[in-house]
């Protein structure tokens, strides 16, 4: 999770964090469970390019979809 604010933090400059959250995975059971948090923060990436750089994000971090 560290490594993923990381990550963010140099797309956005992060300023506030929620709790974070344990959730058991739905559909496919057979993985561990997700670790969740919400981040604020001010960027001057369009809601594209924002979403793009956080996709790459989580490949780089080996998210498979």
């Amino acid at each position: 999770m560290t490594a993923g604010l990381e990550l963010l933090g140099a797309v956005i400059e992060i300023d506030g964090l929620s709790w974070v959250y344990r959730t058991e995975p739905l559909g496919n059971a057979a993985q561990p469970d997700f670790w969740n948090l919400a981040a604020t923060g001010v960027t001057g990436s369009t809601p594209e390019a924002l979403l793009e750089a956080i996709h790459r994000i989580e490949d780089q971090l080996g998210r498979e979809r």
